[in-house]
């Protein structure tokens, strides 16, 4: 899995986004987010305290319909509408194009911010619950009580 150097540094949670639709939308709305230069693997700033990476394309053999898949790296704190309103105008600015859809933990949501703001804060709660405490501050209050009560 792709690690950033903004997951190093108190990342809250990291959500897989897939954008589904025809290739030539895609490519309008891959250029309308990260601003005439496409790169993968290279995290930009966005609203809401997130930063937002393009997933390397797989080739394939294919014609037709394409996706375009990116990683959300949430800060601690993470304001999904602003996030999603950007995003928005973004497919708006692309032309508002009908044929993209948006994949949120196995799930096909429309463009609307609204929706696209419960399914980001629904996606982000179950990824920071899957998180298992990695320090010491984290770890469950009962569990520093018989550490302390050990040490005696």
């Amino acid at each position: 899995m792709f690690v950033s150097e903004f997951s190093r540094g108190g990342v809250m949670a990291e959500i897989d986004v897939v954008f589904h639709g025809q290739r030539r939308d895609l490519n309008q709305f891959g250029f309308a987010i990260f601003e005439h230069e496409i790169r993968y693997d290279f995290p930009i700033d966005v609203p809401g305290d997130a930063k937002l990476t393009l997933k390397p394309e797989v080739l394939r053999k294919a014609v037709g319909p394409g996706i375009m898949e990116v990683v959300l790296n949430l800060g601690e704190g993470f304001a999904a509408g602003l996030f999603a309103n950007w995003v928005f105008a973004k497919w708006q600015k692309s032309g508002s194009p009908p044929s993209i859809k948006i994949e949120i933990d196995n799930r096909f949501y429309q463009f609307d911010p609204e929706v696209l703001t419960k399914a980001l804060e629904d996606a982000a709660k179950k990824v920071k619950a899957k998180k298992p405490p990695n320090t010491a501050s984290e770890a469950p209050p009962s569990a520093s009580k018989t550490r302390k009560k050990s040490q005696r």
